[in-house]
């Protein structure tokens, strides 16, 4: 789960594997090249370039990716965001002017509001149809995030750092956030029930640990732990009914839980 550091060749899918977005070579000190994003449509191959908006020309790629829903595409050059339709055509362009590092993760929309991190751990909500900017914790520590995970009605977020750290993000009111840390050490991966109606989510470890969260009443609770062999977990989730939960480990293997329970279901390569 390394972050896009240096200049080369970066490519990134939609969660259902129909698009994909290219980036072409970035200087590694600087703008020069400062890199193009292309769209490619993986069904029909079609491509089109991501022109950038009139403020982010010559400036250097740093983040590009899809919304949670997969409707929008992100890209952001130095501290201006870009925001396109899935067809890549310029939806809007936002100045972020986000300390003095550049952004470099968008996990999506929430209302008008972005949730953006950059390169020294800083975190907000910027309003795209106003100067609004609210401030979270972060940046003391200089631990960059490099995954946001949301839930499905827009009002929480999983922030997992460099460090391993993970931090729930409350946006009830995105005005005013909340950042809650979850977990210090070990975490690269996170992921919330499919339900619009529930607060859990989960929190899967380098160590093949998965934990099973829930924020009821404003206060966080944990409600399981399961353990994937000893190899690091870096893709797990509910089922949509939140009965299994399943996990694939990097070695390949698939496990499959009863969420109750406990008890393991089913495993296999």
């Amino acid at each position: 789960m390394g972050r896009w550091r240096a200049g080369g060749v970066f490519t990134k899918l939609r969660r259902d594997g129909r698009y994909a977005l290219v980036a072409s070579e970035r200087g590694k000190e600087g703008p020069t090249p400062a890199g193009n994003v292309y769209l490619i449509n993986l069904e029909t191959l079609r491509t089109k370039e991501l022109s950038p908006g009139k403020q982010g020309q010559g400036r250097r790629v740093e983040y590009m990716g899809f919304s949670t829903s997969g409707d929008e595409i992100f890209v952001t050059r130095q501290f201006y965001l870009d925001i396109y339709s899935i067809t890549g055509d310029l939806v809007k362009s936002v100045q972020l002017e986000f300390h003095a590092e550049p952004t470099h993760l968008i996990a999506g929309t929430f209302g008008s509001y972005v949730l953006v991190g950059d390169t020294a751990g800083h975190l907000m909500l910027a309003d795209t149809a106003s100067k609004e900017r609210p401030q979270l914790k972060g940046g003391r520590y200089r631990d960059a995030p490099l995954l946001f995970e949301s839930n499905e009605k827009g009002t929480r977020a999983i922030v997992v750092f460099e460090s391993g750290r993970a931090d729930l993000i409350v946006m009830n009111n995105p005005r005013s956030p909340q950042q809650l840390q979850v977990a210090n050490e070990g975490i690269v991966f996170a992921s919330f029930s499919q339900s619009p109606r529930s607060e859990h989510f989960l929190l899967a470890t380098k160590q093949g640990r998965i934990d099973l969260w829930d924020f009821e009443g404003a206060k966080l609770k944990e409600l399981a732990s399961f353990n994937h062999g000893q190899t690091p977990v870096g893709l797990a989730g509910f089922s949509k009914d939140e009965h299994r939960v399943s996990s694939l480990g990097d070695d390949g293997t698939f496990w499959l839980w009863d969420a109750t329970s406990g008890h393991l279901i089913a495993s296999g390569p």
